[in-house]
């Protein structure tokens, strides 16, 4: 639909009379004079010479006067001497062959024709000035840049002066339209409040709103922003980078919703940022970005046009296996995506920096330069000595690398009895050399920034697959049952925002309520209920909360159930054990037993420990999967404090469907499967998160059976060896978890007689069918 401004304009349309008049023609002064101020790389203006020019004559004048007042408060003396003729010429053509200018005339006219302008008068200015042939040239690509933003802008004009609506304008015009947005984002990007840029801002903002539209149109619109900020200042083209791949990937989740889009192009974006640098252009353009975020997030969906109003059911693939499918080779595609944007960036960042890194040479060069420069022994020194001065310089490097500085007595005896500035050489060089060793700190700092970034980039693309292949499991939704559900959740009282009944691909049916309000109903009784209401016996959901939202997981019955004991001793005199363990039912009947050995052991270690179950537990509990984990944990782990922080990981994940476990370890003490009376060791030489980037784990499966039992121990029980655990569980295979586990944390304690003591933690978890 048209707005008010878009009416069809005629020749001779204009005769507008009062209140309207006054706005319409307020709103192109103010847009002119913006224009105005839109300044490329090199300086290049002349964007209020084309808007005039592009504009029919109605409103011209109007923006001929916009122009004047914007270039003269905005321009230079440079600029004025060509821009306000050429805008004088131009109203003269308005005025007297105004039949030229009217919405019939062709774009590459009036383009020609403001070229011919700017030329003119920027040729006849240089001539003035006597300028160089730089200048010269300048002009004439001003006067190019003049008929672009003149063509496209009479052809943005002509589409939004006709009465079609904007879904059926051709693509040109839409060019035309994206062209001169980018003209305005400009200009706006030279308008600052606080540390924020206004142009930046609104940039970002229409790329959210576009990334609503998925596709070709997000991916699109974030190209040109990006074309728009590498044009205004070449600081700003790397951050067009990031923003632009954020946005490609954010538009190809569009099933994710308005805030789902929004915080994938908020992660991708800042991990792209501090890729390309940590410094101050950084924080600015990432406060810039979520300043954007945050007005984006709370202008409610109805104002959108539609764009995000997008439920969990169009998310998941309403119609079924086909969609969910589709979703999920994009969601794949994405973290492929992802994963060659951080190879290259590595790449990238691996070259730059063995061209940054000093070379303790560069002290000697700067002192020498600094020193030398205007000392009458300079031919003497640094031409027919110069082998001998820089020997002589390069014996000082063992004493600075040793003691930090160089006092003059230490100074090579040549410089001693030849150089006639001895002191001031010696200080520039000790000055030179804490100007080296902080340059190499600080490009030390960087480099461990940017692993950061890229392993979380890396987890990013994880957690994307991973949710894909989540996705691809589910085979179809059912309305019907999920309406039975709504149904349960009524009679009990319980207010859902939203109800999921799948289907996956085992043909195991699965109920996902998610909700605000707290529940207060037993998970009994809605087990029971929803039970009797599907025809399909539940076991207990699996409850996830995340700040004020809850997430219920009901799933059918499974085969198995487990019986668990663990048993835990903190080191001798230590309050604090620093190790800890977590278990939790997932949505898809999966038990899980994280256990963490953090390093060392007390308070530091229980810190790293507990830091390290509690971040698994809610990544995995809200979707992420193991290697997505580990790698954002990784990061977390580095960047946690500034001296070293690790911790081990072991996990088991056991499918209570089937008896299938996985084992996956990180740096972490062997496990015991404990297999009617035999005993299989499960051993890993990874390492543990927290030391290097890239850390991954071992993985090993194997299948269990009714009463096969899982010991999973910390490196306090195994310090002492591994061979009398596995002759305890072989002689005590019939006692339950509870003895098991007990009596072999109390051994690992008696056995600890070398005067050292560490946390001793027993998990014991031995599969059971029936109830």
């Amino acid at each position: 639909m048209k707005t008010a401004l878009q009416m069809k304009t005629s020749e001779n349309a204009g005769k507008l009379h009062g209140v309207e008049a006054i706005i319409r023609y307020g709103i192109v002064v103010l847009l002119a004079a913006l224009a105005s101020n839109a300044r490329m790389i090199g300086g290049l203006a002349g964007m209020g010479v084309a808007v005039s020019a592009a504009l029919p004559r109605t409103y011209s004048y109007a923006a001929i006067a916009g122009s004047v007042l914007g270039y003269v408060l905005f321009g230079n003396r440079a600029d004025q001497l060509v821009l306000l003729p050429a805008l004088l010429i131009v109203l003269l053509l308005k005025m007297f062959v105004h039949r030229v200018y009217t919405l019939k005339a062709s774009p590459i006219l009036l383009g020609a024709l403001s070229f011919l302008v700017m030329l003119c008068c920027g040729l006849g200015a240089s001539a003035i000035e006597s300028a160089g042939p730089v200048v010269y040239l300048l002009r004439a690509l001003q006067a190019v840049l003049c008929f672009a933003v003149t063509y496209f802008g009479a052809t943005a004009v002509k589409a939004f002066f006709s009465p079609r609506d904007m879904r059926h304008y051709t693509m040109r015009e839409y060019v035309s339209i994206g062209v001169i947005g980018g003209v305005f984002l400009l200009a706006l990007c030279d308008i600052h409040f606080f540390t924020f840029t206004l142009g930046r801002i609104i940039g970002i903002l229409v790329v959210l709103y576009f990334m609503g539209k998925g596709g070709f149109s997000g991916a699109a619109v974030a190209a040109g922003t990006a074309a728009s900020f590498a044009l205004y200042s070449a600081d700003f083209a790397p951050y067009g980078g990031a923003m632009m791949m954020a946005a490609i990937l954010a538009s190809a989740l569009k099933p994710l919703g308005k805030l789902g889009q929004v915080a994938v192009f908020l992660a991708v974006n800042t991990c792209g940022a501090f890729m390309i640098s940590t410094g101050q252009q950084t924080i600015v353009y990432l406060l810039d970005s979520f300043f954007a975020a945050a007005v984006f997030a709370v202008i409610p969906v109805r104002f959108l046009g539609g764009s995000f109003a997008v439920s969990l059911d169009a998310a998941s693939g309403k119609t079924g296996a086909q969609d969910s499918g589709w979703l999920a080779n994009r969601l794949r595609f994405a973290a492929l995506a992802l994963h060659d944007l951080r190879s290259s960036v590595d790449a990238v960042s691996g070259k730059m920096s063995e061209n940054e890194v000093p070379d303790i040479s560069s002290v000697y060069h700067r002192s020498a330069d600094h020193i030398c420069h205007n000392c009458g022994l300079k031919m003497f020194c640094w031409e027919s000595q110069y082998e001998t001065t820089w020997q002589a310089l390069e014996t000082v490097t063992p004493i600075l690398k040793k003691e930090g500085r160089i006092r003059e007595e230490q100074m090579p005896q040549y410089f001693q009895n030849k150089c006639c500035k001895f002191s001031a050489l010696t200080a520039a060089v000790n000055q030179n050399y804490q100007s080296y060793l902080s340059h190499r700190q600080a490009a030390r700092m960087v480099e461990e920034a940017k692993q950061v970034s890229s392993e979380q980039l890396d987890g990013v693309a994880e957690m994307l697959c991973e949710i894909g292949e989540e996705v691809g499991t589910v085979s179809s939704l059912d309305d019907r049952r999920t309406a039975k559900v709504r149904t349960v959740l009524s009679n009990l009282n319980v207010d859902a925002d939203e109800i999921c009944c799948y289907t996956d691909m085992n043909e195991r049916t699965g109920v996902e309520i998610y909700t605000t309000a707290p529940v207060k109903v037993s998970e009994k009784l809605l087990c029971e209920n929803l039970s009797s209401a599907l025809d399909c016996e539940f076991d207990l959901p699996s409850v996830t909360e995340i700040g004020e939202r809850v997430k219920l997981s009901f799933f059918e019955m499974a085969r198995y159930h487990t019986e668990f004991h663990a048993e835990q001793y903190p080191a001798n005199g230590e309050q604090y054990c620093g190790d800890s363990y977590e278990t939790f039912l997932d949505s898809k009947g999966f038990f899980h037993l994280v256990l963490s050995d953090g390093m060392g052991s007390g308070g530091r270690a229980a810190v790293d420990s507990v830091m390290t179950c509690s971040f698994i537990l809610k990544l995995i509990k809200a979707g992420f999967g193991f290697e997505s984990a580990i790698k954002l944990i990784n990061s977390s782990l580095l960047v946690k404090a500034p001296d070293e922080s690790l911790a081990t990981i072991d996990i088991l994940r056991l499918d209570l469907y089937t008896g299938r476990a996985e084992v996956l370890k990180a740096g972490a003490a062997p496990t015991f499967i404990l297999k009617g009376s035999s005993v299989q060791k499960l051993e890993s030489d990874s390492l543990p998160v927290g030391i290097l980037k890239g850390v991954g784990f071992d993985r090993m499966d194997c299948k269990l059976s009714s009463g096969d039992l899982v010991l999973i121990v910390s490196d306090g029980v195994t310090a002492t060896g591994t061979d009398w655990i596995e002759a305890e569980l072989e002689m005590n295979a019939r006692k339950s978890s509870r003895e098991i586990a007990g009596r072999i944390a109390s051994e690992a304690r008696r056995r600890r007689i070398d005067g050292h003591s560490d946390d001793v933690t027993v998990a014991a978890i031995r599969l059971r069918t029936g109830d």
